[in-house]
Parts: C-alpha cells; sequence; structure tokens
C-alpha cells in the first residue's frame, strides 16, 4: 500500500524503482540547513514504500540517520507529514492484525468442524476488567510508566498487560488516549514552564524545559515501519 499520494504526484521519477536522489550539500561546515522539499518527499516515499530509516541513510548520497529525525524538528512542516504518514502506518498495521485475529476466530471454527475436530480450547476467560483498565490508565496520566505501574504487585504483569492490548482493542484504546494525554500535559508544561519559574534565571528554565522535553521522548511510543 502507498500512503504518500504527493510524492507519486510531484516527484514521479522517485518512485518506486528509479536510481535519482535529488542533490544534497555534504561538506563539513556550517550552512543554514541542508533541507529540500525533493529530498523531504523523497524520504517519505521510501518510508510509505516499507524502507526503514537505517537502510535509507545507508547510501551515502542521502542524508545521515540524526539528521533526518532533526530535519523532523527542526522542519515543522515536514516533521507534520513525517508524523502522519507513521501514525497512518502504525494504525494499518495495528487494524491488519486485528483483521487477522477476526478471520482466524471465524474459520478455525468452521475449518476444524468439516475436518471433524474439536474446535475450542479449554481455559479461563480473559482476566481484563474495566475497572482495572481505568486504574492503570489513571496511573499513567499521573505520569507512571508502565514499567513501574506492573511492579506494583497489586497491578496485572507486563506480559498480562500487553496481552490485553493485543486481544482487547476497548482497552488498547483507553491506553492510546492516556498516553496521548499525558503528552499533551508535558508539552503544555513545557511551553508554560518559563512564566511558572519566573524571569531572571534562564539557564535554570533551560535545563528544566530539557528534563520535561526528555520526558516527552521516553514517554512517545516508538513507530516502526510496517512489515512487508
Amino acid at each position: 500500500m502507498f500512503y504518500f499520494d504527493e510524492s507519486r504526484a510531484t516527484l514521479p521519477a522517485m518512485l518506486p524503482d528509479d536510481d535519482w536522489v535529488p542533490p544534497m550539500d555534504h561538506a563539513p561546515g556550517w550552512k543554514a540547513s541542508a533541507f529540500s522539499w525533493d529530498m523531504g518527499r523523497l524520504i517519505l516515499a521510501r518510508v510509505a514504500a516499507g524502507e526503514t530509516v537505517k537502510a535509507i541513510t545507508a547510501d551515502p548520497r542521502m542524508p545521515s540517520y540524526c539528521t533526518v529525525y532533526r530535519w523532523t524538528k527542526v522542519i515543522p512542516a515536514f516533521g507534520d507529514k513525517w508524523w502522519a504518514l507513521r501514525e497512518r502506518m502504525a494504525g494499518d498495521y495495528v487494524r491488519a492484525q486485528d483483521t487477522r485475529r477476526a478471520a482466524l476466530a471465524f474459520w478455525a471454527p468452521r475449518n476444524a468442524t468439516a475436518a471433524g475436530k474439536r474446535w475450542w480450547r479449554r481455559g479461563k476467560p480473559s482476566s481484563y476488567t474495566a475497572a482495572v483498565g481505568e486504574a492503570i490508565c489513571a496511573r499513567i496520566r499521573g505520569g507512571e510508566t508502565m514499567m513501574a505501574i506492573n511492579a506494583d504487585p497489586a497491578m496485572p504483569s507486563n506480559r498480562v498487560v500487553y496481552r490485553w492490548m493485543r486481544t482487547v482493542p476497548e482497552f488498547r484504546d483507553k491506553v492510546i488516549e492516556a498516553r496521548r494525554w499525558r503528552l499533551g500535559w508535558l508539552e503544555f508544561h513545557a511551553e508554560n514552564v518559563a512564566d511558572l519559574a519566573g524571569p531572571g534565571n534562564l539557564r535554570a528554565i533551560k535545563r528544566r524545559v530539557a528534563r520535561i522535553e526528555g520526558r516527552i521522548g521516553r514517554e512517545t511510543p516508538k513507530r516502526y515501519r510496517v512489515r512487508p
């Protein structure tokens, strides 16, 4: 599946088999930025086609791995397209997995019955409850990591929680929403920390903002390519 249609429309020579790469200034020394939209669209197109960032940046004609991620931060328009693409690909992957599980649940008993075999399995029903799911999400919104929550003897283990996230869409959606709420709060706090700290101590304010931004980076869910 191809996601970034703008690339196909504006730069057809890049997609998907041609070897043309837009020129880029690799010379050492200070420069304002080596970013160009030709290069940005090529990167987005190759990510949408299923390549990893490391594979793309292994080409010496392309920017480095660190440069690509720096561009997502210092070029807001590129960053918006980058994360929108990543989120769309991740969503497609999750939906494909849900569809696969639903298909297996539908066909497994029918195929087994047709073959004269038993299709049901013994075992306990899911241990998930809405109350426990809400308690986990409340602690995420309060700033706790999933590892810290799982370490609490009163909470389910890491293995159980991630099984629930695979098999209980309602719980998975609540966790995603809780993490978004938490990141939104941290971003709001980073924007307003200067006012909270007061004028006259710029260095302390910068350190505090850097700590908040580091926390945002650690709590932001990692996005991976869709497996072919």
